[in-house]
Parts: C-alpha cells; structure tokens; sequence
C-alpha cells in the first residue's frame, strides 16, 4: 500500500511538472511567424519603421512573443521617437528575458527622454538579497527543482521505511531533512519568481493624468503622471487603477491612461 502511494504521488508531481514547463503558445515552427519577423528585421534595417512594426504587431497578432520581438520592437519604437511605446516594449522584453543587458541599457536611454524622474525606494538589504537570489534561475527551473528534491523527499522516506539497519534509517532521515529544507527553499524562492513574473506593471500612456486620492472625477490630485512612467498596479476600480510609483507614492488614475507590461 505504501509503495502504491508513493507511485501516485510521483505520477501527480510529475503532471504538474510538465504541465509547469508546457511553452507558451509561440509555435515558433509556423513559417508565416518566422517570415513576419524577418520582415520585420528587413524593414528596420532599411528605416521603414512603421512597416517594421506593423510586421512586428503581425507576429503578435498570431500568438507569438519573445523577448527578441519585444526588443526589436521597442528599438523601432525609441526610432520613431515614440519613448513611451519604447518603454513599454523594453520592459515587456526584460519580463520575458531579465538578465538582458542590452534591453537594460536601451531601457535606460529611453528613461532619460521622458518628463518623470522618480527616485526608487532603497530596498531592504535582505529583501534585495532574497530577490537577487531568487533570481538566479528561472520560473521553469525552480519548478525543476521543486520536483526533483519532491522525488528525493519520496526515495529517503521508502529507504527509511525499508531500511534494515539502524546506520541506514539514520542516514535516510539526515538526507530527508537535508533534502526537505532544499525544497522548501526552492519551493519560496519559486513562489516569489511566479510573483514576480505576474506582478501587474503598466506604462503611462496619456500625456499626463492625475494621481488622485481616490477614485473619482472629482478627487484632489498632488502629482501629476507624464507619458513613459512605470507604475504598479495595487487595486482596482473600474474604471480606475490604484497604482504605486518609484517612489512609493500611491493613487488612482484611470485604466485607460496605462498600457499593461
């Protein structure tokens, strides 16, 4: 019986597994995909970059995004001179792909055209550490390790249970304990990536709009929000967003002054 729920609970980890590391529908093998972006490419190598982005927008339109697309279409973006779509697909770029350095600094240059200039809040030193560790690995590799230390957990208990010597149950549950906080720390720190990587982030897209107090026409306002500002999204109510700045800052401003990363 034993043995019989150690195999269940194996074939279940190992579903959420794949289901966990299933792509996202890219279908990076559809030619007329493929074709569209290189068109796109085409046309930005020869300036045409409103024809860049419509192929661009293409690829998008058929399901497929990746950092590379978003990338290549904020570079036509910042080229228009258009910062605020630059930013948006710059950031878009980086939550596919946050290691990226030349999406980093292309960020960061397009952040030097707009009107706002936030200072972020200092983070706390052990939550930066715990993000910057966190962020060692990604989504899909911390799932990998969750399953993996999940199946070590199974293999220590069946060789505690059917251990016939006292050295060898011992060693078993020092490798259970071992192998548990692993995956209790893979299992946070994998929690966190997911947050992370879900979090809703918006760009101001409206010339300027308001942070109001709350959520109404009428509301006081002390700051005022220009085009390219990076916002968090802390609540909502149609047809407002509560949102938080750089620098800790909160308010309401309306949904249709943003355009979701």
């Amino acid at each position: 019986m034993f043995c019989k729920a150690v195999f269940r609970i194996l074939a279940i980890f190992s579903g959420l597994f794949a289901c966990s590391m299933l792509p996202a529908q890219e279908n990076t093998q559809a030619p007329s995909y493929r074709k569209s972006f290189e068109d796109g490419n085409a046309f930005y190598a020869k300036n045409l970059f409103d024809s860049a982005l419509d192929a661009y927008h293409a690829v998008l339109e058929a399901g497929y995004e990746s950092w590379e697309l978003y990338f290549n279409m904020g570079n036509a973006y910042y080229r228009k001179v258009d910062y605020p779509k630059a930013i948006l697909y710059y950031e878009k770029a980086l939550k596919l792909n946050p290691k990226q350095e030349d999406v980093k600094n292309n960020l960061a240059l397009a952040e030097l055209k707009i009107t706002d200039r936030f200072e972020s809040l200092p983070p706390f030193a052990l939550s930066a550490a715990w993000q910057k560790f966190c962020g060692i690995f990604p989504m899909k590799a911390w799932a990998a390790f969750i399953l993996v230390f999940a199946l070590l957990i199974l293999v220590c208990i069946v060789t505690y249970r059917t251990g016939q010597t006292y050295r060898s149950k011992r060693a078993s549950f020092l490798g259970l304990v071992i192998v548990g906080l692993l995956w209790v720390l893979s299992f946070a720190a994998g929690g966190t990536s997911y947050k992370q990587f879900h979090k809703e982030q918006g760009i101001v897209m409206a010339e300027s709009v308001a942070l109001q107090d709350s959520p109404d026409a009428g509301s006081s306002s002390a700051i005022t929000l220009h085009e390219g500002s990076k916002v968090s999204i802390e609540d909502k109510i149609e047809p407002y967003y509560q949102v938080r700045i750089k620098d800790g800052s909160k308010g309401w401003i309306p949904m249709s002054a943003i355009e979701m990363i």
